[in-house]
């Protein structure tokens, strides 16, 4: 099989072709989360959020 696959598409080792490499966005999927309403904003919570950080968000939406 492999004398028909070269003599198919002959490979010629002069020429080298320059690889081009594409960049791929990867998005993760969110299985945990839920979503929050404040003074008309609408906030999404994923697992794995920063405590700390969301009730400093809510305390300065709170204050709007």
């Amino acid at each position: 099989m492999k004398y028909w696959l070269r003599k198919q598409s002959p490979v010629n080792h002069t020429e080298l072709k320059e690889t081009s490499w594409v960049s791929c966005v990867v998005e993760e999927s969110i299985e945990n989360s839920i979503s929050l309403k404040v003074s008309h904003v609408d906030i999404e919570v994923t697992s794995g959020y920063d405590e700390t950080l969301l009730l400093q968000v809510i305390r300065t939406l709170r204050q709007i």
